[in-house]
């Protein structure tokens, strides 16, 4: 399954029952690649959660820096904001 549209196209995201976010596969070539050795991106409103195969992250705010320069990823002040993205992140995955 997926999720209807039609909340977007009637202008009440509101009645949204999808994901609160976008996933993105990036930088991965060949279809017989494991979820666990995927680079991925999530996409939310505010945040941008980067994990790439090696385990480097990435993590940016875009209320405060839409264009990414500060990667967020290694302050501990974030750690709970990464956790939860990463497990939207892991929920959307294990869905596929």
């Amino acid at each position: 399954g997926g999720h209807s549209l039609k909340p977007f196209l009637e202008n009440n995201p509101a009645d949204w029952q999808g994901p609160k976010g976008a996933l993105t596969v990036v930088g991965n070539f060949g279809v017989n690649i494991s979820a666990e050795k995927q680079n991925y991106s999530y996409r939310t409103s505010q945040w941008r959660y980067i994990r790439y195969s090696n385990g480097e992250e990435e993590l940016y705010d875009h209320y405060k820096d839409p264009y990414e320069w500060k990667n967020l990823a290694k302050n501990k002040t974030y750690l709970a904001i990464k956790q939860q993205l990463g497990k939207e992140m892991e929920d959307i995955i294990r869905s596929r």
